[in-house]
């Protein structure tokens, strides 16, 4: 299985020709059936189903950054259309699901102390070293250095509905390097003049099918003016101390 080329339909003003425009998340060809229903309990083993997002044309575009020592002066940003109240959802956040497998320690130990272990079952665990881990593999060279690439859920090795119970921890990423939707446009506010604090966040949240989706939200009246997100003014969110850390070497 291979994922689908294209664009969903046309993409809103100012899209870069060279990303696919998603009106809902793809999920990676390496993606195991085991694990769709952590992200999507209505899908199939064998289908991802969700529902098409509609592009909030009326709130948000995308524009290009003129601003004298903005730090992505001469790239695109995501800013309001029209005013944006506080606590409101902007648009979720869509692109590539895919997955990435880590080794419960217990179970390393057990390897490394009886190599004997990877005899008894050899079917069993030769499609598990096999299959799953070269998927994993792909997987991780595929997004492990993407900018765009938000983490949507961990299953630990001890979770009972782990379908590789005491042998692997599960992490869930969704990708937005290659395709994705405006969403993926939105910049992080450190190094921008005349700007201390975010006025939008990342929220884990869920589609109309149940479906687990990262979205942007507007925040709260606690933490922005009371009148929210002003028209024309861009959307920041905080990337996070990790995210720039990783990028620090």
């Amino acid at each position: 299985m291979s994922v689908r080329k294209g664009n969903d339909e046309p993409p809103p003003p100012n899209w870069p020709s060279g990303i696919i425009y998603l009106n809902k998340s793809r999920i990676s060809p390496t993606f195991p059936k085991e694990i769709i229903s952590f992200i999507s309990p209505l899908s199939t083993k064998s289908r991802y189903e969700t529902k098409p997002i509609k592009h909030p044309s009326s709130t948000i575009q995308i524009k290009k950054i003129d601003i004298q020592g903005h730090p992505a002066k001469g790239q695109y940003g995501l800013f309001a259309k029209n005013k944006i109240k506080p606590n409101t959802l902007i648009i979720p956040y869509l692109g590539l699901i895919h997955f990435s497998l880590t080794i419960d320690q217990e179970y390393q130990n057990e390897i490394d102390h009886d190599q004997s272990l990877l005899d008894k079952g050899e079917e069993e665990e030769d499609i598990m070293k096999d299959d799953i881990i070269k998927r994993q593999q792909y997987d991780d060279s595929e997004h492990e250095s993407s900018d765009y690439d938000l983490s949507l859920l961990r299953i630990s090795s001890s979770d009972i509905q782990n379908p590789w119970k005491g042998k692997y921890h599960i992490s869930i990423g969704i990708d937005a390097s290659k395709m994705g939707n405006s969403a993926r446009f939105v910049n992080d506010y450190r190094g921008i003049p005349g700007i201390s604090k975010p006025n939008a966040e990342f929220r884990l949240g869920k589609g109309e099918n149940g479906d687990l989706r990262m979205e942007i939200w507007s925040l709260n009246e606690k933490q922005i003016d009371s009148k929210g997100i002003q028209k024309g003014q861009e959307i920041l969110i905080s990337y996070g101390k990790s995210w720039w850390g990783a990028r620090k070497g």
